[in-house]
């Protein structure tokens, strides 16, 4: 996988495209506040990597041979719908796990650019120094972040432990990491103590830390107050204008593919695949027939005309053919 891929990777999977999980000596104060319209969507990957900036030279026909004879796993000569849809998957999946070895890789190097004495491990006095910003650290304890990331409670947090704090969606502990945020958000800031969130308490330590009057939305700043207004209206699912157990959940950590919620790779394909068959049904750039079938069940790629296909018609198609599967060919390029 090419570094560009793996750097669209990052940012988009992890569902951080304007806030990182942490950096290094970073003063800025924010909740990770990531919303569902926000999180990673194969269609934002694909149009990224798969259909724009088309090469305009002629596909090499041996190179769509060779992937048409990887994709044809029954070996009849002819590639089916079934066969595109798990070669797409395969894909996708190929894409999450190369994703979370690099949230893997830029743990330890933040977790070394954070650890003054050079053992490997953060102790509490280390994490508390700042130089590792983590989302919601001004927002809950530095000291009970830490007591979560440390699992074996020996008093120093390793690599594998403060990813569960830097990337909780890859490190198998979102749920948990949800969960406790939840808690701790709510006891900081539901001031009436019914178990929900109004915007204004969710958001009113921005002014408590300015020393202005929570009760008046006077001095808060237009720009945050409109920014916490959307995300905050798309979690209140009910619209009752207060965030319930659920769905302070959600706003805290959004569930994702990569940490078994949001969509499944099959419907994270379905489009790319939808526009696939139809570029190879019609004979036409995959842009073009997306938008000539948009009036096709979404649901079933496979809505009219053919769902077999011959080399031929890959051929024909050429370059885009190829790109609907530049991550298979770039892992075919990577060296052992």
């Amino acid at each position: 996988m090419t570094l560009r891929t793996l750097a669209v990777a990052l940012l988009l999977c992890s569902g951080r495209s304007d806030n990182s999980a942490a950096t290094v000596d970073s003063t800025d104060a924010n909740f990770n506040t990531e919303s569902a319209e926000d999180e990673l969507a194969w269609d934002e990957m694909d149009s990224d990597l798969a259909w724009d900036d088309i090469d305009e030279v002629e596909a090499d026909p041996a190179t769509v041979r060779a992937l048409f004879e990887r994709l044809d796993v029954s070996r009849d000569g002819r590639l089916d719908v079934a066969e595109l849809q798990a070669a797409l998957e395969s894909q996708a999946r190929s894409y999450f796990e190369s994703v979370r070895a690099s949230t893997t890789y830029e743990t330890h190097a933040l977790l070394g650019a954070a650890d003054a004495d050079d053992d490997g491990t953060l102790s509490l006095p280390e994490f508390e120094a700042g130089r590792l910003y983590v989302h919601h650290a001004d927002q809950v304890e530095r000291p009970d972040l830490f007591a979560f990331a440390d699992v074996d409670a020996d008093g120093q947090v390793a690599p594998s432990e403060l990813h569960a704090l830097l990337f909780p969606e890859w490190s198998g502990r979102a749920d948990a990491f949800r969960a406790f945020l939840r808690e701790r958000v709510r006891a900081a800031h539901d001031a009436d103590a019914d178990g929900r969130l109004t915007r204004r308490e969710l958001y009113g330590w921005r002014q408590r830390l300015r020393g202005e009057d929570t009760a008046e939305d006077e001095g808060e700043d237009e720009g945050l107050a409109a920014e916490d207004a959307q995300r905050f209206e798309w979690h209140d699912g009910d619209g009752d204008g207060a965030l319930d157990e659920d769905e302070l959940g959600e706003f805290l950590l959004p569930r994702s593919t990569a940490d078994g919620g949001g969509e499944t790779l099959q419907e994270l394909t379905r489009e790319e695949l939808r526009r696939l068959v139809a570029a190879l049904q019609l004979g036409m750039l995959p842009e073009q027939a997306g938008r000539f079938g948009e009036g096709m069940e979404r649901d079933d790629p496979n809505v009219q005309g053919e769902d077999h296909f011959g080399v031929e018609q890959a051929l024909a198609l050429g370059a885009p053919f190829l790109r609907s599967f530049q991550l298979l060919l770039e892992e075919d390029e990577e060296p052992p």
